[in-house]
């Protein structure tokens, strides 16, 4: 088996299970070498791709249900039978992660420009 196979097969198991054991037996290697390669940069850089995609892909399915949830929670607070209590509840959820979002947003704005002057060598905003 190649290293490049090792690794892809790591990286899977690592994916896959979350701790280095369990990935070591998944993958048929050594929890050594598991750990040995988790020292490595290419493998480190290549495991938090494999990450950031999975990541990516969840985050388009959470925004994909953003809209219907977002209507379910304003029916709740629009509907006049509602009870007082459930519609506070869904109004400080919508105000929430509203906030949080609003948050997000700045925070990812700013790491883009800090990582677009890291970049290009700018060391001042």
């Amino acid at each position: 088996m190649t290293s490049t196979s090792n690794q892809e097969k790591i990286i899977a198991a690592l994916l896959e299970t979350g701790n280095q054991r369990d990935a070591a037996q998944k993958a048929g290697v050594s929890v050594r070498t598991v750990q040995r390669y988790l020292t490595q940069a290419d493998f480190i850089t290549r495991y938090n791709e494999e990450k950031r995609k999975i990541l990516d892909a969840a985050n388009v399915q959470i925004q994909g249900a953003l809209a219907p949830s977002i209507k379910a929670l304003r029916s709740i607070v629009e509907n006049k039978k509602a009870p007082l209590s459930t519609k506070v509840m869904a109004a400080r959820a919508i105000l929430e992660y509203s906030i949080r979002l609003a948050e997000y947003t700045e925070l990812e704005a700013r790491i883009r420009i800090l990582e677009s002057h890291e970049i290009t060598g700018q060391a001042e905003l």
